[in-house]
């Protein structure tokens, strides 16, 4: 990932979060290390010293393949590693789920929707399951009658659905 598309508070969070990770497991944070390491771990996507250096200084971080090697090879949580959320790794680690990572934009979707209040999180989802559905009736009924030839009828219903 490139620097100018993240802020330098996301890169230097992550570059402590990685020196940290280093430091607890006594491994050298000089940047050939760190690469020589990783790069025994990678399959097919090796890093040169000068890539882990922007790391170790904040000035990049890696792409997502890259942190799940780091985290497997560190043995942190993916998305601590990467966000820095300590309390919800944890939380994703006790449902079995802490090598994934997602994007910030879902991860700021999942908090925004965990503020919400009980009642409004039950509305939301009320209405997840409810275009799921609508979409996946949808679905359906467009191959059903691509099956029998309806084209008019399918062109009709993409219609009907974009008006709501």
């Amino acid at each position: 990932m490139d620097s100018p598309t993240i802020n330098l508070k996301e890169r230097t969070g992550f570059s402590a979060r990685l020196k940290s990770a280093l430091d607890g497991k006594n491994l050298s944070a000089r940047p050939s290390d760190v690469a020589r390491a990783f790069n025994a771990r990678a399959d097919g996507c090796a890093v040169t010293s000068h890539a882990a250096r922007k790391w170790l200084v904040g000035e990049s971080i890696p792409t997502q393949e890259r942190i799940l090697v780091i985290s497997k090879w560190l043995n942190v949580n993916a998305s601590w590693l990467r966000f820095g959320e300590a309390e919800n790794a944890t939380l994703l680690a006790a449902r079995g789920l802490e090598n994934v990572l997602v994007t910030k934009g879902e991860y700021d979707l999942v908090q925004g929707v965990l503020a919400l209040s009980k009642r409004s999180q039950a509305v939301l989802q009320d209405l997840v399951f409810s275009l799921l559905k609508l979409e996946s009736d949808s679905n359906t009924q467009m191959s059903a009658g691509a099956s029998r030839g309806g084209n008019k009828r399918r062109k009709a219903q993409l219609t009907d659905l974009e008006a709501r």
